[in-house]
């Protein structure tokens, strides 16, 4: 008899494993500190819509290190237009000169493995630096995908959340608030790379409206990026 009730209560109990996104984000980091590849370079086919209609298209060349270096040529490679992330701050350069400079501290780069290249506690400050309410855990349904939604109680796509897949813990997407302009990221296609997996296709909505889709291609993990590509002058 004592069995059987163990049984009843199970599914209960794991329905009940985490009590808020934070438990659930201190969760995966635990299985995935580490595993994701450290490094990784890659082309991007970059498409830009407007009204649903595509605009344009173009090849970036993108060099990853985790947690927080990221460079990004914009086309011909040999026209020196990039842009680098690091140390919480972008860097733009056109014609291979440095043209601004801001503070952006990147909330796709931790999502998307930078988080595992961290220890919990730097991730939980970011992520509620971002605005993200880890006291707050829902569950919800996009393109038939039940999900984990870290930082809202109920639907509410005005604020800042992450989704994750609640059968693979995968992420599927995150929403954030910028200043009023909602950027909501959905991941379409990924891979398995090194211990984790890597995205290969992210569509990008801009309030509402498609603005960018992201098609990841010629992939390599684990190569060490010469230290001048993330070279600030």
């Amino acid at each position: 008899m004592k069995k059987i009730l163990l049984l009843l209560l199970l599914p209960v109990i794991c329905s009940a494993q985490y009590k808020t996104g934070k438990d659930l984000i201190i969760s995966l980091h635990k299985k995935n500190y580490g595993k994701y590849c450290k490094t990784q370079s890659f082309k991007q086919t970059t498409n830009k819509y407007k009204n649903d209609s595509l605009i344009s298209g173009q090849i970036w060349t993108e060099y990853l290190e985790f947690p927080d270096k990221l460079r990004i040529d914009v086309g011909d490679t040999s026209k020196g237009n990039y842009i680098i992330f690091k140390n919480d701050s972008s860097f733009r350069f056109k014609e291979f000169k440095l043209v601004s400079e801001e503070a952006d501290k990147n909330l796709i780069m931790l999502l998307l493995g930078g988080m595992y290249h961290r220890k919990k506690e730097d991730v939980v400050k970011r992520m509620e630096g971002f605005g993200i309410d880890l006291k707050l855990l829902s569950k919800q349904t996009i393109d038939g995908i039940e999900c984990y939604v870290v930082g809202v109680a109920s639907a509410d796509e005005t604020k800042t959340q992450v989704w994750y897949n609640k059968g693979t813990l995968l992420l599927e997407r995150f929403i954030e608030n910028d200043n009023g302009t909602l950027i909501d990221v959905r991941v379409k296609a990924r891979q398995k790379a090194c211990g984790g997996e890597t995205e290969t296709k992210l569509d990008i909505y801009i309030n509402g409206k498609l603005y960018q889709q992201e098609i990841y291609f010629d992939i390599e993990t684990g190569k060490k990026i010469p230290k001048e590509k993330f070279g600030i002058k």
